[in-house]
Formats: structure tokens, C-alpha cells, sequence
């Protein structure tokens, strides 16, 4: 018992020792260079704050998940003491292998203590030919020079850069330095022969990163020569969208065109924002035309989308139709409940109601429970199956069989009357079947049906 006692003394000083021992550090960041080059082995920069909310002690700053700090070691800080500290963070190859933000958990550790706090780090992972736009001026057919523009759209200092730079009107190499945010520009002379043989529209220009063995492609545009400028993207895979814009970049108006070529088939699920002026078919093929004159600074803009997944929604609709008529008749029992206006002689308004039961396959222990509205009364006679049970005060009829075979019908019919005249739509409750199929109890409901009254006029009034 002494032991005991003994050992739960020890365990709580352990505790208490934890606790007071157990680290506090407030900390904040501030990214000096958060963006990493994934082509470049530079680290992100970050200034840390840290403030020790508990016992003095020495830290050390690590990570399990494929990142690694600087500086190495440990550091001091005193209780109650703020301290800047610089951290470089390295990311290794598995955490380098994808663009974007990249958030992970570090440590902290006291040394003395043993207590690790964790906090968050999130850095940028660019790619070089996202970090760097390479585009040139609109180029007009009676150029013969253009400015090509180098602009590091980051916040990173790319210290010595070796630029290949190649297209069917000019070519540039050039070894250069990249401030942060700093655009540079190159007058280049362009192949002015090459330059008349060429039609209005976008060209290829090709950039190779010979520092890092890496190679993009983006574009120039050659305008027309009443200085129209044309710009076309296409998108999609099963919806397809190709967007023409033509812009007068000019000073006088011109007349803009564009034509476009769809098959038979293709045309008929493709749309248009703005109507053709011209339809012509040929063979399998329809040609589309549209005109429109514009002035300087206007525009013909057209976006011209062809929806293939229609055919595959057309399939599955007609797939989906199939199955829910076959889950329809997969139906055990049908209920149908109709009712039909009954003229008496002492004018009373009365209903007729028709109860159809048929089971589609063998069935057990059938009720049949339909209920009375609440402003009509039920009449003694039965003109088809008599209820089983009349429950005046739920006012429910219920007919009772012992099975049912399959295709087997049954008819139930009742009259109700009210001594009040009732106008306009009268709605009536949907009657249920309750059955079972191997011990297992099943619910059908019936539609629901209704009779509208109509006010009498003339000599009836």
C-alpha cells in the first residue's frame, strides 16, 4: 500500500514538473521571400518574432515533413525575453515537385524542457516560365521593328539569366539580370519579307531558360492592315468554346468577318452569341459568316460553343426513363382510387368512391384502409364489398383479405353525402394498402383524387 502511494506521489510531481516545464512562445512571421523558384535551390525568407511566455530555455526549429530550416541548432531566449530571428526554409525534392502554396507544420523544442510546440508555415512554389512573361508589342504589317518585354512578375531576384528567344520574324539571345517586379525591354528587328507573306493573327514564339534546361511557348500577334487585331481562344473538352474577339485597333471603320465550318451533326448542338448573317450549307457541311462594321475601339465579339455532352444526357435520359418505368411495374400492388358525382332526388350532394386493388404478384395479410373527409358523412348501403370494420371515430373504412394471388383484383366502392353544399374543388385523402411478401410489410398509397362542385344557376337557383 506503501508502494502505491508512493509511486502516485511520484507520478503527480512528474506532471507538475511537465507543466511548469511545458513551453509558451508567441510567434509571428513576416515573409522576407516567401516565393521559391522551383528550378532555383534558393530558400524562403521569413523574419521571426518570438516571444517566451514561459521558462527560460534553448530552441531549436525543425520539421518532419521533407523541409529544412536555418539556422541549424539551438537558440536562447530568455523568460519574458522577444527575439528576431531570420529562418530560411528549404524545401526538399518531394515537396518541390508541385507549383503553388505549400502548408506545412514545424517544432519547436526546448531544449531543457523536452515540450515541442507546433505551429504553421506556408511558402509559394512558382515554376520559372510562371515567373517570367516574355511578349512582344502588336506587331503591324508595315513594322519593322517591335519591343520584346522580359517581366518578372514575382518578388524574387533572378541574378544572372540566359534567355534563348526564337520565332518566324525574330530571334534574340541575351544574358541579363531580373531586379524583383523589374520589366526589361528589347528593340528587335523583324524579318520584314517573312513579314508580308503572313496573314492577321497569332504566331508562336519560342523561349528556352538555357540556365535551367527548361522551355515554354507563348505567342505575338500580327495585326491586319487596316489595323484590326484578332484573338482566339478554345476551351473545353465535352463542351466546347471557341472565343473569336476582332478588335479595330485602328482609325478608321472596317468591316469585320469571321467564318466558321460545322458538320451535320455537330451543328445541332452548337449555339452562338450573336446570329450568323450568313448560312450556307454544302454537302455535310455548314459554312457560318458573320459581318459587322465597326468602328475604332469596337469590337465583333463571338463565342461559339459546341456542347457535346448532350448526346451522352440524351443517352442517359432515355436510360434513366427505362429504368423508372421498369421500377414502376416492379410495383407489388395497385391502388387506384376514383370518385364520380351521384344525383339524388332530394338534391343532397353526394360521391361516389371507387377503391381498385390488384396485386401484381402473390401477397399476405391485405388491408385496404381508406379515410372519410371530415364534413361528410358515409351512406349505410354498399353497393360492391362491405368494410370490414368502420372506425367512426378515426373515420376510416378498412377491408380485410388474406392474400391475394398474382393479377388478382378486388373492387370497393362507397357513397358519402353532405347536407351542406360544398362549392369548388373537394379533395380527398389517397387510401393505403397495407400488405406483407415473406413476413416483410410493404405500403402502397393510392393517387389522390378530388370533384369539383359548380354553383347551379337558372331555374335551380
Amino acid at each position: 500500500m506503501k508502494k502505491a502511494v508512493l509511486i502516485v506521489f511520484i507520478l503527480l510531481i512528474i506532471n507538475l514538473l511537465i507543466v511548469v516545464s511545458a513551453i509558451n512562445l508567441d510567434i509571428e512571421k513576416q515573409p522576407i521571400t516567401e516565393t521559391i523558384i522551383r528550378e532555383i535551390m534558393e530558400p524562403a525568407v521569413f523574419n521571426f518574432t518570438i516571444k517566451n511566455l514561459g521558462a527560460t530555455d534553448n530552441f531549436e526549429i525543425y520539421s518532419l515533413v521533407g523541409v529544412d530550416f536555418s539556422p541549424k541548432g539551438t537558440f536562447n531566449i530568455g523568460s519574458g525575453e522577444t527575439k528576431n530571428l531570420e529562418v530560411k526554409v528549404y524545401p526538399k525534392k518531394r515537396i518541390r515537385k508541385d507549383s503553388g502554396f505549400a502548408t506545412f507544420v514545424y517544432k519547436i523544442r526546448g531544449v531543457n524542457s523536452g515540450e515541442i510546440q507546433d505551429d504553421k508555415l506556408t511558402i509559394r512554389l512558382v515554376e520559372i516560365e510562371d515567373a517570367i512573361d516574355i511578349y512582344t508589342d502588336k506587331i503591324h504589317p508595315d513594322n519593322t521593328l517591335t519591343t520584346l518585354y522580359i517581366e518578372n512578375k514575382e518578388n524574387y531576384e533572378f541574378p544572372s539569366l540566359t534567355l534563348k528567344i526564337s520565332s518566324i520574324l525574330f530571334s534574340l539571345d541575351t544574358a541579363l539580370n531580373l531586379e524583383p517586379l523589374e520589366t526589361k525591354e528589347f528593340k528587335v528587328e523583324l524579318d520584314v519579307e517573312e513579314l508580308k507573306t503572313l496573314i492577321a493573327g497569332q504566331y508562336p514564339m519560342n523561349i528556352e531558360f538555357i540556365n535551367f534546361e527548361k522551355k515554354m511557348e507563348t505567342s505575338f500577334e500580327i495585326l491586319e492592315k487596316k489595323y484590326i487585331s484578332v484573338r482566339q481562344i478554345k476551351s473545353g473538352l465535352f463542351i466546347r468554346e471557341k472565343h473569336i474577339v476582332k478588335t479595330n485597333e485602328g482609325s478608321l471603320p472596317v468591316e469585320a468577318e469571321i467564318k466558321e465550318k460545322k458538320n451535320i451533326l455537330s451543328r445541332l448542338f452548337t449555339n452562338f452569341n450573336i446570329i450568323p448573317t450568313q448560312i450556307e450549307r454544302r454537302g455535310l457541311s455548314v459554312y457560318y459568316t458573320w459581318k459587322k462594321q465597326i468602328n475604332p475601339g469596337e469590337k465583333l465579339d463571338l463565342i461559339i460553343k459546341t456542347n457535346y455532352l448532350f448526346p451522352f444526357l440524351l443517352i442517359f435520359g432515355i436510360v434513366l426513363i427505362i429504368w423508372l418505368l421498369k421500377v414502376y411495374n416492379r410495383k407489388h400492388v395497385e391502388l387506384g382510387k376514383k370518385v364520380s358525382f351521384v344525383k339524388t332526388k332530394s338534391g343532397i350532394f353526394a360521391l361516389k368512391i371507387n377503391l381498385k386493388i390488384k396485386a401484381n404478384q402473390y401477397i399476405e395479410k391485405v388491408s385496404v384502409i381508406d379515410k372519410l373527409p371530415v364534413m361528410v358523412k358515409l351512406h349505410e348501403r354498399f353497393s360492391s364489398l362491405s368494410p370490414d370494420k368502420i372506425d367512426s371515430l378515426n373515420r376510416r373504412l378498412i377491408w380485410n383479405f388474406s392474400n391475394l394471388a398474382e393479377g388478382e383484383e378486388r373492387v370497393m366502392s362507397y357513397i358519402i353525402y353532405s347536407k351542406i353544399g360544398i362549392l369548388g374543388k373537394f379533395e380527398l385523402p389517397s387510401a393505403v394498402c397495407i400488405y406483407e411478401i415473406e413476413d416483410k410489410v410493404h405500403e402502397q398509397e393510392s393517387n389522390k383524387s378530388f370533384f369539383v362542385a359548380e354553383q347551379k344557376t337558372g331555374a335551380d337557383d
